[in-house]
């Protein structure tokens, strides 16, 4: 399991990189090349993990951690109640 978040971690980091790397007379291409490295990187996670159900099961378990981090969270500004 460490080795996939390593990797999805990478994946966030490089895809951000290329994001800011990306030329804007080659959108089309900068995007084609982010979405060929998150399929690389997702095909990569795949097989550490065995299956497509732990892949979803993965993604469910990501999408509700952040969901409950940025419920909780409150905005900088804000006061603490204490």
């Amino acid at each position: 399991m460490v080795a996939v978040i390593a990797k999805l971690n990478a994946l966030v980091a490089a895809l951000n990189e290329a994001k800011q790397n990306i030329h804007p007379d080659f959108v089309k291409k900068g995007i084609q090349k982010m979405n060929d490295l998150e399929t690389g990187t997702m095909t990569e996670v795949k097989e550490l993990l065995g299956s497509n159900i732990r892949v979803e099961a993965l993604k469910k378990l990501e999408a509700e951690t952040y969901t409950q981090f940025y419920s909780e969270r409150k905005p900088a500004a804000a006061k603490d109640s204490n």
